[in-house]
């Protein structure tokens, strides 16, 4: 899911959308191939534990993964500068550029 939009209004609206997908929907529990890139932030106030990421490996092939120090609930609107780099060393700078997200 990409997440660059301009404001804040795009992705609330795709947080709000997520929560209310539930546990039982086929999208939540369908295994999918293709390659995901994941960056992760920590959480204000959190204790330093990490996600783990056989959680989301359990659905989804995970080719990438980024995790900050920085704390940021809203990646793409506290975060934009690390999020746009983190995407550029996931799919490459180009298109048709060498990336590290290719499918194998």
């Amino acid at each position: 899911m990409l997440q660059w939009l301009p404001g804040p209004k795009a992705s609330l609206r795709w947080l709000r959308q997520a929560s209310l997908a539930t546990p039982s929907s086929h999208l939540s529990t369908a295994y999918s191939s293709v390659p995901l890139g994941i960056s992760s932030f920590r959480a204000r106030n959190s204790c330093g534990a990490l996600t783990p990421l056989m959680w989301g490996s359990a659905t989804q092939r995970i080719a990438w993964v980024k995790r900050h120090h920085r704390p940021a609930r809203h990646p793409a609107w506290e975060a934009p500068d690390l999020l746009i780099l983190d995407m550029r060393e996931c799919f490459g700078h180009f298109p048709g550029a060498e990336s590290s997200c290719q499918p194998t």
